[in-house]
């Protein structure tokens, strides 16, 4: 789900201009400082953040260094991903460090993604929100059908599948009314067809 829908944004960020840089990284893969607390200056974080380029990303060329790049204005995206993956006080450090980077480089577009439950305690009210679309009927009979699938049915037994457990899930109001989402969906599957 989300981490799918940054990897596309950052994907479609590289097409769109032509002097730019775009960077997914994984939250709990920028190393925090070795006393474990969070990083005391933007300068830090975004050294970290290049460090995780450098040793990920862009492993057979230069080591970059993003606060150079971003001086030089080359626009750059930097997509952190899974903060609900690392703790709510590494969280809120780098919710902060990345306002901080846009707050300093008009060319920087920073975008963060968390699942925002498993977020509590770490202050994100000034941050723009962006929901996936609830899934409708369809899409989710086609969830249902892709998890049969990779669950080793065959094609036309995963539609019978599909369109049984999307029944199966109308008829129990309350729980069809939180299947808007494809985790819920995914995770549902089994249990709605056991059911």
């Amino acid at each position: 789900g989300k981490s799918t829908l940054a990897a596309g944004f950052v994907l479609d960020t590289l097409g769109a201009l032509e002097r730019s840089l775009a960077f997914l990284v994984p939250a709990a893969s920028i190393a925090a400082p070795a006393d474990g607390t969070p990083w005391k200056t933007v300068r830090d974080f975004l050294r970290a953040v290049s460090t995780f380029v450098g040793g990920h990303i862009s492993i057979v060329l230069p080591e970059i260094d993003i606060e150079s790049v971003l001086k030089s204005g080359v626009e750059i995206t930097l997509v952190v991903d899974g903060l609900d993956e690392v703790s709510t006080a590494m969280a809120g450090s780098i919710l902060r460090h990345l306002a901080e980077v846009v707050d300093n480089w008009p060319n920087a577009q920073v975008v963060a993604s968390a699942r925002p439950t498993e977020l509590v305690g770490a202050s994100y009210a000034g941050w723009q929100l962006c929901m996936p679309a609830p899934l409708d009927d369809d899409e989710k009979h086609r969830l249902f059908a892709a998890e049969a699938v990779a669950r080793g049915q065959t094609t036309e037994d995963a539609e019978v599948t599909a369109a049984a457990t999307l029944q199966t899930l109308r008829e129990i109001p309350g729980i069809y009314s939180l299947a808007v989402t494809p985790l819920f969906c995914r995770l549902l599957f089994p249990r709605v067809r056991a059911y």
